[in-house]
């Protein structure tokens, strides 16, 4: 099973694998969090933000019921059964593993996994242990069936079937809450709000690339296609401008227009900035957007449960007082602001840029042939010129001239220390000023993917040839 599984999988592990991104992957780069979890919740087999219907804020941890400890002991009856230790052996140990993993950070062995997250390859994935709680389940499913096998042997009727009233009053006391109707929130019917069906509508009309920056951050409920992507404004200051804003020379930290709350106003520094209409135009931001309140709490980013800022009145004073931004009519409750700078994927520069020098970026056109490759003609200019690609900076991305494909460009470390991917491209002597250069960029990490579709092709038919037909030979 291990090695089918494996061959199945190898369309995302030999990517991962083969381009060096298993330590360091944009996708699982985010830090450790979630340091509530302990030994007594794993043993319990419970999660400390499971509420059982009480409505808590999201975050609140919840004392473990007691009637979940029956887990464990009933499982140490299961070990009873085991003549052998190799007929349980197996999943006593993937029981252990998955207690020790869940509990996390909490004792014993409280470095443990904070040490795996570090050195162990592919493990910084899991930025919380609850994922673990599969191994949990595994170990507990077949312990608890051979305690319920260890009960059926007693000569005592009533013995019998104690294992499985347990388990049937567990699972009784954990559904009560969905029975009763008292679990709201995330288990309540839910549709798009008409304002984003509106707002989507609105967008996807239009195929021109731009971004959309929601602030303080995108709702789910947020429209995002391959043409428009969106973007919080909260992720985008707190992983990308704070650290360079604190070096800034011409840095004017913003005044919190709230008199009600001061929770992260600091946000609002990404547009209080001198450079911030260019920064937004090289990032390709066309628009500003606001959500509206929504009166579903949990859903509602300004309910001061997600830790955004939440005095959406002084918000939209503050935006109203951008120069730069033009007020568009509202969509249904969904403030909008439209950039005044023409936005692209690319632009071009004649120096290399950062937010000290970030005032002469010229947008440029493009054929993009799929979401990993795209065509670009430049001139052949006497100068050096920085092409600059406004996906998020990855190594992966390789810019080649058509005619040279074996000698790429190379990067510009300066410049992607704005988080994009930059390119430093010399004249090329061998041809005339001026005249036009057919460029190609491309994801190159891209074909280590097709090489693993083809391997799990190729199982996954083995396998179903195998299965239809037991007499093939494979």
């Amino acid at each position: 099973p291990l090695i089918v599984t494996v061959l199945l999988s190898c369309y995302w592990i030999l990517p991962i694998a083969l381009s060096g991104k298993v330590s360091h992957n944009i996708a699982i780069s985010t830090g450790l969090f979630g340091g509530d979890m302990n030994l007594s919740q794993s043993l319990a087999f419970f999660h400390p933000y499971w509420d059982s219907g009480r409505n808590a804020p999201p975050g609140t941890v919840q004392p473990t019921p007691a009637y979940l400890f029956m887990l464990p002991i009933l499982a140490l009856f299961g070990l009873l059964k085991a003549k052998r230790f190799s007929d349980l052996g197996f999943y006593l140990i993937v029981l252990i593993i998955g207690i020790i993993l869940t509990k996390q950070t909490a004792s014993p062995f409280p470095n443990l996994y904070l040490w795996l997250f570090k050195n162990f390859p592919g493990f910084n994935a899991f930025r919380e242990s609850s994922k673990f709680y599969l191994y949990t389940a595994l170990g507990y499913s077949v312990l608890l069936a051979a305690s319920t096998a260890v009960f059926q042997k007693s000569p005592r009727r009533f013995l019998k079937y104690i294992p499985l009233a347990f388990l049937c009053l567990i699972f009784l006391l954990d559904t009560k809450s969905f029975i009763t109707g008292q679990i709201k929130d995330m288990f309540q019917a839910k549709s798009i709000p008409i304002e984003y069906q509106i707002f989507a509508k609105k967008i996807s009309s239009n195929e021109d690339f731009y971004r959309i920056m929601w602030v303080p951050s995108n709702s789910q409920w947020s429209y995002s296609d391959t043409n428009h992507p969106r973007v919080s404004s909260y992720l985008v200051f707190m992983e990308r401008l704070q650290p360079l804003l604190a070096l800034y020379s011409r840095y004017k930290p913003v005044v919190n227009p709230s008199s009600t709350t001061s929770h992260n106003y600091e946000i609002l520094n990404i547009f209080n900035q001198d450079v911030s209409p260019t920064y937004f135009q090289l990032m390709g931001i066309k628009y500003i957007a606001v959500p509206p309140i929504d009166p579903i709490k949990v859903d509602d980013l300004f309910n001061n449960t997600y830790g955004l800022y939440s005095d959406r009145p002084a918000l939209i004073n503050f935006l109203n007082s951008l120069s730069y931004a033009v007020k568009e009519p509202s969509v249904n409750g969904i403030d909008l602001y439209s950039l005044k700078n023409p936005v692209s994927k690319m632009y071009i520069t004649n120096l290399p840029i950062s937010l000290e020098n970030l005032s002469a970026i010229s947008p440029i056109t493009y054929k993009r042939n799929n979401s990993v490759k795209y065509q670009i003609q430049l001139s052949n200019e006497s100068q050096t010129q920085f092409l600059h690609f406004s996906e998020s900076a990855d190594s992966g991305w390789t810019l080649i001239e058509d005619n040279k494909p074996n000698v790429p460009f190379p990067h510009d470390e300066l410049s992607e220390k704005l988080g994009l991917n930059s390119f430093k491209i010399d004249q090329d002597s061998n041809l005339e000023p001026g005249s036009t250069r057919n460029l190609t960029l491309y994801y190159a990490p891209q074909k280590f993917v097709n090489y693993g579709l083809i391997v799990s092709g190729v199982s996954l038919l083995a396998i179903l040839l195998y299965l239809i037909s037991p007499k093939v030979k494979i």
